[in-house]
Formats: C-alpha cells, sequence, structure tokens
C-alpha cells in the first residue's frame, strides 16, 4: 500500500469517525435508546443463563448430600413433580417403621452399613450461654447413617448403638451450632436443651460450609429412638428413611436389589405389583431434578430470546429513522426532509 493511499484512508477513517460522533453528539436521546437496546438484548441472556446455571449448580450440591456408594429408602419420592392424584397414590403407601429398618439392617449382608434416620423440623437449642431460634434443623439417626451422610467426626465421638438401644439424651452438634451456642469452648460434656428436652453433647461434626444461601452445619442430631420418644407425638404420620451404604461401586447394584428384596417381603408386596417404597441415590435424584429444569432452562431461554428480539427491532427502527434522515438531507440539498419511519 502506497504512502497516498495510507494517507487517503486515514483521512476518511476520521471523517467518518467525526461525522459518526457528531451524530452521536447530536442525538443523544436516540444513541442512548440504541446503547439501550444493545444491553437489554444481550445482558437479559448472559444474565439469566448465568442464574440458571449457578443455581443449578448449588442445587445439585444440595442434592448430593449422600456418601459415596449410598442409596436411601422412603416411602416418599426424593422429587415430585405431579398433580394429587399421583401425590394420593404416595400418601397411601403404609410407612416405613424402625421395626422394618432394623430388619433391613440385620438382613441385608452385602451392604457395609445401614443407617435410619428421621428429621424432626426445626427446633430451638438453648445452652447456658444463648437460645438459637426455632430453626435449627432436628434429625433422628442411628449409627449407620453417619458415613451414609458423608458426616466426619470433627471432635468427641458420634451417635453409638447403645445410644439408640437404650434411646439416650445426648446429642451430636453441627460446626456451626456448636461455635454458636458455645462460644467460649469445647462443648463436649456440656449440657443443652433442645425444645425443652435436657441432652448432653457428645461429639462434633467437621464443618461443611454454606449452600445456597444456608448453613450445611447449623443441625442437631440425636438418637432416633430418644428423638421419637421426644419429638414423634404423631408417630403414625411419619415414616422413617434407610439408608444403605454398600461395600464398593462393584457391588452397588447387588446391594439394591437385595434391599429392595427385603423390603418387598417386609411389606407383603404381591409379585408382579411395583414396589410401595422408593429407592433413589444421588445420581437419580439429580437425574430427576435436570429431566425438570430442562423445559424451565427452555422457557427461559424463550423468554430471553423474546427480549433480544424486541431490543433488535427496536434497534433496526432507530438505524431506519437515521438512514431515512441523512438520505432526506442529500435530496434536498442538505435540508431535512420530513421523516417517514417512526421510532
Amino acid at each position: 500500500m502506497t504512502k497516498k493511499r495510507k494517507t487517503i484512508l486515514l483521512a476518511e477513517l476520521r471523517e467518518s469517525f467525526s461525522m459518526a460522533m457528531g451524530a452521536l453528539t447530536a442525538h443523544k436521546l436516540r444513541s442512548a435508546l440504541t446503547l439501550l437496546g444493545v444491553l437489554v438484548g444481550v445482558f437479559s441472556i448472559i444474565v439469566v443463563m448465568t442464574a440458571m446455571r449457578v443455581m443449578k449448580s448449588d442445587i445439585e450440591k444440595e442434592i448430593s448430600r449422600l456418601g459415596s456408594q449410598t442409596f436411601m429408602v422412603r416411602k416418599w419420592p426424593g422429587i415430585y413433580f405431579g398433580g394429587p392424584d399421583g401425590f394420593e397414590k404416595y400418601w397411601r403407601r403404609k410407612n416405613i417403621t424402625l421395626a422394618q429398618a432394623q430388619q433391613v439392617e440385620t438382613k441385608a449382608t452385602l451392604a457395609r452399613s445401614v443407617g435410619v434416620e428421621t428429621m424432626f423440623w426445626g427446633g430451638q437449642i438453648e445452652s447456658r450461654y444463648k437460645k438459637t431460634a426455632p430453626t435449627v434443623q432436628l434429625f433422628g439417626e442411628t449409627s449407620g447413617s453417619f458415613p451414609a451422610r458423608n458426616w466426619l467426626l470433627g471432635e468427641g465421638r458420634l451417635v453409638l448403638d447403645m445410644d439408640v438401644d437404650g434411646a439416650r439424651d445426648v446429642c451430636v452438634l453441627g460446626a456451626t451450632l456448636a461455635k454458636s451456642v458455645f462460644p467460649l469452648g469445647s462443648p463436649i460434656g456440656e449440657r443443652l436443651k433442645i425444645n425443652g428436652f435436657n441432652y448432653t453433647v457428645v461429639g462434633v461434626l467437621a464443618p461443611k460450609g454454606g449452600s445456597l444461601g444456608g448453613d450445611q452445619d447449623n443441625f442437631a442430631v440425636v438418637p432416633i429412638t430418644a428423638g421419637l420418644n421426644h419429638f414423634g407425638v404423631a408417630q403414625w404420620a411419619r415414616s422413617l428413611n434407610i439408608l444403605v451404604q454398600a461395600r464398593d461401586q462393584a457391588s452397588y447394584d447387588d446391594t439394591v436389589e437385595q434391599v429392595r428384596g427385603i423390603m418387598r417381603v417386609l411389606r407383603k408386596v404381591p409379585p408382579g405389583k411395583e414396589d410401595d417404597f422408593e429407592i433413589f441415590s444421588n445420581d437419580s435424584l439429580i437425574a430427576q431434578f435436570n429431566s425438570f429444569t430442562m423445559a424451565v432452562r427452555l422457557g427461559v431461554s424463550l423468554i430471553s430470546s423474546i427480549a433480544l428480539l424486541a431490543a433488535g427491532i427496536g434497534i433496526m427502527n432507530i438505524m431506519l429513522v437515521s438512514v431515512t434522515e441523512r438520505t432526506g438531507k442529500s435530496a434536498s440539498g442538505g435540508r431535512l426532509a420530513p421523516v417517514s419511519a417512526t421510532l
């Protein structure tokens, strides 16, 4: 490229830039509307899709609370999307009782550990230092629940079989709860009240951190028998959950089938009939969640695309006005002709 051609090109670029800046300065409102259209169109998709990915990641993390090679047996499905007719089918099922869970623990020879759990909704924890709000999660567990839940010991000891057999008033605290109600030292051996009942702290779990804006360590665990004695007033309406951990990945499927057969015999399910209980794991829960959120993601993408289309139409109209004005000026010898397009 010759020096003369470079000079002409630079002059044209300066002139084009000067004309563009002059147009922006002369039509500030039009320029602002064009910029707003670009921002709305692009950021509507970026923000919505990013929010969906973050929410999906957090929910999957929250769902994945079971340990490795672990599955759960319960009356209700892990995730349910449907009408009242389907809900009635699950509601009519018989509850899973402590006796059934203990039979599974005895007969499931392929399992590494079997735990039984239930949740007693929210409770209030009171120590000699502090009283919490009545929103602390309270779990009733057996000794086999801790490896199945991937709860690791931080201090003291966990709930033992003798605690469950004797319905002892002992408890294990999550890390955040322990620091909250015993801020001045170790809580091991200290007494506290859970919804008015006295318990002795025997252990503290290792911290897990937060999820979905909440705290995974703000809970207490008591022996399931002691919890049922104190908080299981409506035991007729309470169904327990069975947590089963296989020995390894190779024996996982066999363990599931063994537990399924034991439960069908215990609950007298006729041959050929579907199970009157649910078996699910982390993977099955996440698969159900993904199948549901796929429709949500498609709907959100459609709405974002509509916003992008609307912004594009607005930008197109603004550009049409600018082109019409320039055409009108050229045809009238520099005087502005009537505008034939509207914003």
